[in-house]
């Protein structure tokens, strides 16, 4: 689960630096202060691409499609729980069962992967 929460805090800050490009643009900030800032964010999303492609991989060979769902939606695009159980329409109960499986899974392929 370490390697899912590294990926969701790289998305969170990656998209929490692009808002601040975004209003320090609108603000009028000079574009040394706003260059240093899109060097940040090219790093941020460097490093949550490499984590996404290695956790992508590991999608892959999951076998329950609603687990990879609920992961991705959560891990990969850093969805609250509200959003993840609109999008697929179940119960947040449900979810949760959904989500306790597919993190074991998930973690099974991940040590499968390492040995």
């Amino acid at each position: 689960m370490e390697r899912l929460n590294e990926c969701r805090k790289a998305k969170l800050e990656a998209d929490r630096k692009a808002k601040q490009i975004v209003e320090l643009q609108e603000m009028g900030t000079p574009s040394s202060e706003i260059n240093k800032l899109w060097q940040m964010l090219l790093q941020e999303r460097t490093r949550w691409l490499k984590q996404f492609m290695e956790i992508d991989r590991i999608f892959g060979k999951m076998s329950d499609a609603n687990g990879m769902l609920v992961l991705r939606y959560r891990y990969i695009w850093g969805k609250m729980w509200s959003e993840v159980q609109q999008r697929l329409g179940y119960e947040r109960a449900h979810i949760n069962r959904i989500h306790k499986r597919a993190l074991k899974e998930f973690e099974q392929i991940a040590e499968k992967g390492t040995k």
